[in-house]
């Protein structure tokens, strides 16, 4: 029940259309540049796995990440052997999209070493991580709006997304789920438009079906 149809021009008097969105948002833009979950002593597999790929790219324009594994002591698990190599055994996009973000703190604390992982993980985790989840936030918040939705009611959507869902802590991890998200909502947009955000204007249930037994026969095999 989150769509409902509102009078704009009534809603801009009562205080801004928006505020408490923002209000939210900047919550949780200020609690993740507070939080750094980064301990290179009890390094995170999945988190410097991402990392070990970014610093091999620019470091040795390389994806054999053996050098980089080795700084961090045999705790990283999330890798893949092949001849002898090691390699990241994450999608490669989250790194390749953190390059600027590394190359920013390398020109600040130097070349990879146990006693600077903290300031460029977290300076990726910054570019690839906190900002989409916050671009996203405000994207469909716009949209939303832009929709008819009534402010409270994507206030609302918006605090759920951000402090109730597993994209709370996503949005503080070198993870990629914050990416794929932005990504996702992006392509659902250019599917369906954001007509679709308003309500008793969601897509034909024969369309729903379609989409739902074209999921199950793509991703049947793996289950």
């Amino acid at each position: 029940m989150i769509a409902q149809p509102v009078d704009v021009h009534q809603d801009h008097e009562a205080g801004g259309p928006l505020r408490r969105t923002w209000w939210i948002i900047s919550l949780y833009a200020a609690l993740a540049l507070l939080v750094i979950p980064i301990f290179p002593h009890l390094p995170s597999a999945n988190e410097f796995s991402r990392w070990s790929l970014t610093a091999a790219i620019v470091e040795r324009r390389s994806f054999e990440i053996s050098p980089e594994i080795a700084l961090l002591g045999d705790r990283i698990i999330d890798v893949a052997m092949l001849d002898g190599n090691l390699y990241s055994n994450k999608a490669p996009g989250g790194s390749l999209a953190a390059v600027p973000a590394y190359l920013l703190a390398r020109t600040l604390v130097g070349p990879p070493n146990r006693d600077n992982l903290r300031e460029t993980v977290t300076a990726m985790r910054l570019c690839i991580c906190t900002l989409p989840l916050l671009a996203l936030c405000i994207w469909f918040a716009l949209h939303a709006r832009r929709a008819g939705i009534a402010t409270e009611r994507i206030a609302f959507a918006i605090a759920i997304m951000l402090f109730g869902t597993p994209l709370c802590a996503y949005g503080m991890l070198l993870f990629s789920h914050a990416l794929t998200a932005v990504a996702l909502f992006g392509a659902w947009l250019l599917l369906f438009g954001e007509g679709f955000l308003g309500e008793g204007r969601c897509p034909p249930r024969s369309e729903e079906r379609r989409v739902g037994k074209e999921c199950r026969s793509r991703w049947s095999p793996y289950h």
